[in-house]
C-alpha cells in the first residue's frame, strides 16, 4: 500500500492583527520582518512554534508554500513531508518587509521490532472489517529481506465508539482491552507463522491532530511498549495452536489511518 495522497494547498494567508490590527500613522520608518521555527528537525505532524522577532509591524501576514499545512496563534503543523517556504509580510503606514525561512519537513519514523531487531514502517496503517462487522486497525509492511509483507493486526475495544485511549491486553474482547494479531511473510490465504497473544504492555493510541474539515487527514500515535508474542501455527486437522515459541514485539507508530 502507498502512502495516501495528500491534497496539497500551495498557498494561503493567515493575518495576525497586531497592536489594535490597523495601520497607525505616526509610524516613522519602515517595518523590519524576522522570524524563525523553534525547530530545526522537522517530521511531518509536528507542532512547530513560529518565534517573531519583527520590529516595527501593526499587521503580519503569513505565507506558506509547499504543501498542505495548519497554522493556528503562530503556531504551524506541516501536514506533508515536503519543501516548505514560509514568508513573513510586515506593514505599517510606511511600506512593507519580508523575510522568508526555508523547511525540509521530514516523514515521522514509525518502527515495529521483533526480537529486537526493527523494521521501518513506510506504509499508513488502515481499517478492517472483519466478518462480524467489527472493524480493527491493520499495518501492511515489507521488510527488504521478506519476499512478501508482515501484517499487523490491532483489535483495541470500540464499543464505546472512540479509538483514543489507552487499551489493556485481552483476547476475550472486555471493554478497554485490546488483542494484538501477526502475520509472518504474509501472502492472503498463507504466512509463515501467526501468533496466539500472550500478553503485553498496554497499547496507547493518541490523536495528535485533528483536521478541522476531514477526519480520514486525523493524525495518531499508536505505541506498544512490549508485547510477548506466542509465536507458530493452528493446526486444523487435530484443532490445536502449536506453538514455535516466543518473540519479542513493539511498535511506534506516527501518522494517519486511511480508510
Amino acid at each position: 500500500m502507498s502512502m495516501k495522497a495528500l491534497q496539497p494547498i500551495y498557498l494561503c494567508l493567515l493575518i495576525i492583527s497586531m497592536i489594535n490590527g490597523a495601520c497607525s500613522s505616526g509610524d516613522k520608518s519602515k517595518p523590519s520582518a524576522s522570524f524563525y521555527l523553534d525547530s530545526n528537525h522537522i517530521k511531518q505532524f509536528d507542532k512547530i512554534n513560529i518565534i517573531d522577532e519583527s520590529t516595527g509591524g501593526n499587521n503580519i501576514t503569513y505565507l506558506i508554500e509547499g504543501g498542505r499545512y495548519h497554522i493556528h496563534q503562530e503556531v504551524i503543523r506541516f501536514l506533508e513531508p515536503n519543501h516548505y517556504t514560509v514568508t513573513q509580510v510586515i506593514i505599517n503606514s510606511q511600506g512593507e518587509d519580508r523575510y522568508s525561512v526555508e523547511v525540509d519537513v521530514d516523514i515521522p519514523k514509525s518502527y515495529y521490532t521483533l526480537d529486537n531487531q526493527q523494521y521501518t514502517i513506510t506504509t499508513n496503517a488502515f481499517w478492517k472489517t472483519r466478518s462480524d462487522g467489527s472493524k480493527y486497525v491493520a499495518i501492511l509492511d515489507q521488510d527488504s529481506s521478506q519476499n512478501h509483507p508482515n501484517f499487523i493486526k490491532l483489535f483495541p475495544d470500540l464499543k464505546n465508539g472512540a479509538l483514543i485511549g489507552t487499551y489493556t491486553y485481552s483476547d476475550s474482547g472486555e471493554t478497554d482491552t485490546y488483542d494484538l494479531g501477526f502475520l509472518y511473510n504474509y501472502t492472503g490465504n498463507n504466512y509463515d507463522w501467526t501468533t496466539n497473544g500472550d500478553g503485553g504492555d498496554v497499547l496507547s493510541i493518541e490523536l495528535i491532530y485533528e483536521d478541522p474539515l476531514d477526519d480520514s487527514y486525523n493524525a495518531y500515535d499508536i505505541y506498544i511498549e512490549l508485547f510477548h508474542l506466542n509465536y507458530g501455527k493452528w493446526d486444523f486437522i487435530g484443532n490445536q495452536w502449536v506453538s514455535a515459541g516466543h518473540k519479542t514485539f513493539t511498535l511506534s507508530y506516527r501518522g494517519i489511518i486511511s480508510q
